[in-house]
């Protein structure tokens, strides 16, 4: 665990989006493809989508610090593409620990970073997998993509519990 919580420490301050304007972004957004986001999670509460995360390693979420809130209560969602269908590539873990950023800020959402630990390692396969941390910011101009659930629009009802991606 130590190495994870020292890695996020280090590693995420740095890489946080600083100044960025969302709005500004060149988007395509739509649904992805079925496997194609194997590390991304759902938070749920109540079967209700309450936050999303990353996957990265068998027991370990990353997700945003302000989530925290009543956490016992969360799902961890993961391999699942459609939140609303019980799916045969979805496993469902609930959060043993949490970890949330020891300089986080809500007033200013700095350092808005949480590591859960899941209560038993999710089975990896090609619905399920990690994906790696960053280990430096990209250049200015690169493309990169973004996914998440829900929508990209605000306000806008999730008619679909689809994993969506905006590329920029």
């Amino acid at each position: 665990m130590a190495t994870y919580k020292q890695r996020l420490m280090v590693i995420l301050p740095r890489a946080a989006w600083r100044g960025s304007k969302w709005g500004n972004l060149p988007q395509t957004p739509g649904p992805c493809r079925i496997g194609s986001r194997p590390y991304q999670v759902a938070l749920l509460r109540n079967g209700r989508i309450y936050c999303g995360g990353s996957l990265i390693a068998p027991k370990w979420v990353l997700t945003a610090a302000h989530c925290s809130r009543r956490i016992n209560s969360l799902r961890v969602h993961l391999g699942d593409y459609n939140l609303w269908v019980k799916e045969p590539t979805e496993q469902i873990r609930r959060i043993r620990n949490f970890f949330v950023h020891p300089e986080y800020n809500l007033r200013h959402r700095d350092n808005d970073f949480m590591l859960l630990e899941l209560d038993k390692p999710a089975l990896l396969n090609s619905y399920v997998n990690t994906i790696n941390l960053a280990t430096h910011c990209p250049s200015p101009g690169t493309r990169c993509s973004v996914s998440g659930w829900g929508t990209i629009e605000s306000p806008q009802s999730m008619d679909e519990g689809y994993s969506r991606m905006a590329i920029s």
